[in-house]
This record gives structure tokens, sequence and C-alpha cells, in this order.
């Protein structure tokens, strides 16, 4: 049986995406806990997106205390495409939401980079694959690097601050050609200031 995913969306002025904040509320204690945030071109219909899924859209079926939570969570995604310095994991966190990342990735190795990332790189830090590697004291760049690839979180646990260690732009996403995708990392690490890189791809 497929489960009742909620949904919120996001369309930031200053980026031509749209954000989708997928979730579920916990019957038990009425908690909510993220699923995924997924970035679509905004060329792309949301409801085209997910015209196959379970896709339900906020609404009274909500206790007032989550809806209020919920505009919170969307104000602080809006705020950041401000360009206000956020750390979005932690604010997110302090709002009661809970971020599953521990669940998802479930080896200490995967587990241990996305914790390295969450303390290390917050707004207008970077970093390299294998900077991350040595902080770990591992060599496994190119697992370093399909962990963030398989990232369900992006923005919140912030890939888009790691880069290539020569400089160039890397991936994101999954995405490592030219793409909208990249081109978004791009803009997110110069809206963050972000200059110590020669946003090459």
């Amino acid at each position: 049986m497929l489960k009742n995913i909620f949904a919120l969306s996001i369309h930031p002025e200053e980026f031509d995406i749209n954000i989708i904040i997928s979730f579920e509320i916990l019957t038990n204690n009425d908690s909510i806990v993220l699923n995924s945030i997924e970035i679509i071109d905004k060329s792309k219909s949301i409801k085209d997106h997910y015209k196959n899924s379970n896709f339900l859209k906020v609404s009274n079926q909500l206790s007032s205390k989550n809806l209020n939570k919920l505009t919170k969570l969307k104000n602080l995604f809006y705020d950041y495409f401000k360009g206000k310095k956020i750390d979005l994991f932690q604010e997110i966190k302090d709002l009661g939401i809970k971020i599953p990342y521990e669940e998802i990735f479930q080896t200490t190795f995967s587990i241990n980079v996305i914790k390295w990332i969450l303390k290390n790189l917050k707004y207008g830090d970077y970093t390299s694959y294998s900077q991350i590697g040595q902080n770990l004291d591992s060599k496994a760049y190119q697992a370093i690097g399909n962990i963030l690839r398989k990232n369900p979180f992006p923005l919140i646990i912030p890939c888009h601050r790691v880069i290539k260690k020569n400089g160039k732009i890397g991936g994101f996403m999954g995405k490592i050609q030219n793409s909208w995708q990249k081109d978004l990392k791009k803009s997110l690490l110069k809206m963050e200031k972000i200059t110590n890189q020669n946003n090459k791809n």
C-alpha cells in the first residue's frame, strides 16, 4: 500500500526552479518527518512530476500546530534564496521537524560523511571531495561523491558546497554533465559568495 505523502511546493523568484518538500505525519505523536527535497526545473509541471504517485497537498488533514511549522519551513527556504545566511538543517531541526538522514544513509562511512558536512560546511563554506576524505582518513573519494549524489535532502544537507579538488564545479543532484542542475549549483555558490573556486564545469 502506498503511503500518504503530503507535500509543499516552493517557487523562489530568484531562481528558475520549483522545490517540492515531501513529508509524512507520524500518527502516534503528530510530528513531521521529511521524506525528500526535490528540485525541478520551473519549466516542468509539478502535477506531471507527480502524476504517478500518491501525492497529497497540505490540507485540513493537518493540525494547526503542523500547519504553522510548515509555514515557517517554507519561509526558511524563501529567506535562504533571498541570500540570508541560514543553516537550514539546524533551523528545520529547531522547528521539531525530523530529517531522517541516519535512516537513509545506513553505513557508518556514509553517515560520517554527512555529519562532517553538516558540522563543517556552513553558509559560505566549501570543500572538495578529497578534503572530506582526508578529514575522515579515507581515500574513497569516488564513494563520497556517490553518497552525495544520492542525497535526498539537497540544500538542507548542503552537498552543493562540495566541489572538485581542481576547483571545477563537479556534479549536483546526480548530474555531472552540462545541465540546469550544475548551473543551479554555480548560482547557489555565487549567492553564498563562495568565490575561491573557478566555477568551471
